[in-house]
């Protein structure tokens, strides 16, 4: 098993216990924009930067397994379980959307977005129709507060034979109860609403955790990831693209960007990606505190209508 094991804590939440990982290191302070680093001192030695033993030549999306992988892929038909009971294999793969050492995701362009979230899609039918996994949480982290082993732009693929129970809690059983529906409709209700396209909005959610928390989602309920085509990819590309431009606009903002998807023969689905960026409207980083990681009680210090009005102010700005 390799020492490895899969726990629902007494909160119904799951936990992975991987006392035999490695690789992980993290470096530079979070605050500090990457971009801005001395790059030279990391890309000498970057094993995403061509040429490489993982990138022999320029490319614009890259996606392999993690050589340090938080589930293991060896047995994904059950056999590998934890102490527990529970099956922790599954699928963990490396996400990289630039050959360029330090264009972060915030500093690519519409096509680049889409081009990736078109090949992420891809890697998602493929690994849905060939193992059995209930979910995939992709995501893309910038900033060195989440401990990334490489400064290199990339992300991580966790694909997992259980469903995570905020996604389940999100989703709900059935459309009525779907949350991802509900704060849709309250964002247009109470001016939440960033950005929107015919079939994609981008808005402040609710009860943010922290002041720049957004949700882009589909307009319409019982659509996955996997079920966009290439235009779905470049509306969501553009909506990530306007979200990150409006949060980064004045200073640096740690964020992270991450999918949340279900398995297409999930009964209830609704495309979900999550934006959240860890920064203050004075341009101060937002850390989270005792209450928070103790209680998962948030304190959020601004109005999300205040946020809302601010980054529409920042996207109308481009037009101006």
């Amino acid at each position: 098993m390799g020492g490895r094991f899969a726990r629902i804590n007494s909160e119904s939440e799951w936990v992975l216990l991987v006392p035999d990982r490695k690789g992980i290191n993290s470096f530079v302070d979070s605050e500090i924009d990457p971009v801005q680093l001395n790059q030279e001192v990391y890309r000498s030695e970057c094993p995403f930067c061509p040429p490489s033993h993982l990138a022999k030549s320029s490319y614009d999306t890259l996606i392999f397994p993690n050589e340090y992988p938080l589930v293991n892929s060896a047995d994904l038909h059950g056999k590998l379980l934890s102490e527990d009971g529970h099956p922790i294999a599954g699928v963990n793969d490396v996400v990289i959307y630039t050959s360029k050492h330090n264009e972060y995701l915030h500093k690519c362009s519409v096509d680049q977005i889409a081009n990736f979230f078109a090949r992420l899609r891809d890697r998602h039918i493929y690994h849905y129709s060939t193992v059995g996994l209930r979910s995939i949480f992709t995501f893309m982290a910038v900033g060195a507060r989440f401990g990334p082993s490489q400064l290199h732009p990339h992300g991580q693929l966790l694909g997992m034979p259980f469903t995570p129970q905020r996604i389940d809690r999100i989703l709900g059983p059935d459309a009525d109860s779907c949350m991802v529906c509900s704060e849709q409709n309250r964002a247009k209700e109470r001016e939440y609403l960033v950005w929107e396209s015919d079939n994609i909005s981008a808005y402040m959610t609710t009860a943010p955790r922290v002041p720049y928390e957004l949700w882009i989602s589909t307009k319409r309920h019982g659509i996955g990831f996997v079920d966009q085509d290439d235009r779905g990819c470049i509306e969501l590309a553009e909506a990530v693209w306007h979200c990150l431009y409006a949060t980064q606009a004045h200073t640096f903002n740690p964020y992270l960007v991450a999918i949340f998807d279900v398995a297409p023969t999930s009964t209830n689905k609704h495309l979900r990606l999550e934006i959240m960026a860890f920064g203050r409207p004075n341009g101060a980083d937002k850390y989270l505190g005792a209450f928070e990681l103790s209680l998962g009680v948030y304190i959020n210090p601004t109005d999300p209508r205040d946020i809302a009005r601010t980054l529409r102010y920042r996207l109308n700005s481009l037009n101006a």
